[in-house]
């Protein structure tokens, strides 16, 4: 399972340097940070991710709180997912340790919240991805845990979202179905988009969106595909390397869209 490893990063120079040492000097807030995070999954600055993760840990060991630390949290889970795509293997392992550790804080405070286990699963899909030969064990685990977030909270778009992932990315040896995670992908969506106060800087949201449009390319609807990026377009024209990549599957095949 591969979860969130569909990032697609594409390095494009951006001035989100700027944004983030103007931040930094300022004194960030949680908004300041999603924002960073979010400019920087547009533009493919990853490094600028990372920086923004560093400065992220600084300020909620001077400001603590819950709604911080899940910020932090999901930031962590973004860049891990990437480190794994890129093989950054010794990277993603000491991330994965501070995000459990993290998530163990959440835990304390909230011990029967359906997400925590949803990213238990995900974190044991990550560790999957850095150890290989244990996927036999790991990937049992992971969905239980996933199966047992869903239970628990089937409305949650964590929940939702990690299931999805558990469908798509695993064999299907071990329960990988490509049809059956696109109701789920589908159904995550639905409920982002219900509230609309979530859209804005949502990197999470764009990711599902191109996670469900590489399903249906997956499963042979392609029509559906180009319809998501098209979808992400409208929704945000600056993440240039849908239109100019991904969608040139449409272009290419189809001839224009209107």
């Amino acid at each position: 399972m591969k979860v969130i490893q569909s990032l697609i990063i594409y390095f494009i120079i951006s001035p989100l340097a700027l944004l983030i040492s103007s931040a930094v000097a300022e004194g960030q807030s949680i908004s300041d940070f999603k924002s960073m995070i979010y400019y920087s999954y547009v533009k493919g600055e990853m490094s600028e991710w990372k920086a923004a993760l560093s400065d992220m840990e600084d300020s909620y060991k001077r400001s603590p709180s819950d709604e911080f630390l899940y910020e932090l949290l999901m930031a962590q889970y973004g860049y891990i997912g990437f480190c794994l795509k890129e093989e950054y293997k010794k990277e993603a392992a000491l991330l994965l340790e501070k995000a459990r550790d993290n998530l163990e804080t959440l835990k304390t405070k909230d011990p029967y919240n359906a997400e925590w286990l949803a990213l238990e699963g995900a974190f044991l899909g990550y560790e999957m991805g850095l150890h290989k030969l244990k996927a036999m064990v790991l990937g049992p685990k992971a969905k239980d845990k996933i199966d047992e977030a869903v239970e628990k909270d089937p409305e949650r778009v964590r929940t939702l979202v990690e299931k999805a992932n558990q469908l798509y990315f695993s064999p299907k040896i071990v329960g990988g179905d490509p049809e059956e995670a696109i109701k789920y992908y589908r159904k995550a969506i639905n409920k982002i988009e219900s509230e609309p106060v979530s859209l804005k800087n949502n990197w999470i949201y764009v990711n599902t969106l191109l996670v469900l449009a590489q399903a249906y390319q997956e499963t042979d609807n392609l029509p559906y595909a180009c319809a998501i990026y098209e979808k992400i377009m409208k929704y945000d024209p600056d993440i240039k390397w849908v239109k100019n990549d991904l969608y040139s599957v449409c272009t290419g095949k189809t001839g224009p869209r209107q």
